[in-house]
């Protein structure tokens, strides 16, 4: 079925296939994230690399995998802004603030941004 199917489409069963491993296996949500993200970069598709990031991003921190996360939390702003996409950006800075907030690892000036 997969070698069917479209790019856009094989990027689409990645992410619902890795969405339904949240909370059962998170290294499989990982890898099949990363699957999605392999061919979303190859299309230059910035919103969708953004979405599978994201969830690569939460499995990150579910693992345990605190660092990781923050840098990809990071990179995933950096994208969302560079796209210029508003929604894209303030969702990523949502992310952004709640990874960093709770353990107060940000800095004091940053906390008036977030």
């Amino acid at each position: 079925m997969l070698p069917q199917a479209s790019d856009r489409e094989k990027i689409d069963i990645y992410d619902e296939i890795a969405l339904s491993y949240r909370g059962v296996s998170y290294p499989k949500l990982i890898e099949y994230a990363n699957k999605g993200l392999v061919i979303a970069k190859k299309l230059k598709q910035p919103e969708l690399m953004v979405k599978l990031y994201s969830k690569v991003a939460i499995a990150y921190v579910f693992i345990g995998k605190t660092d990781s996360a923050g840098i990809m939390f990071q990179r995933i702003y950096n994208l969302a802004d560079s796209v210029g996409n508003d929604q894209l950006r303030n969702n990523a800075l949502f992310n952004l603030g709640n990874f960093f907030l709770p353990d107060q690892s940000v800095q004091p000036g940053h906390r008036l941004f977030f």
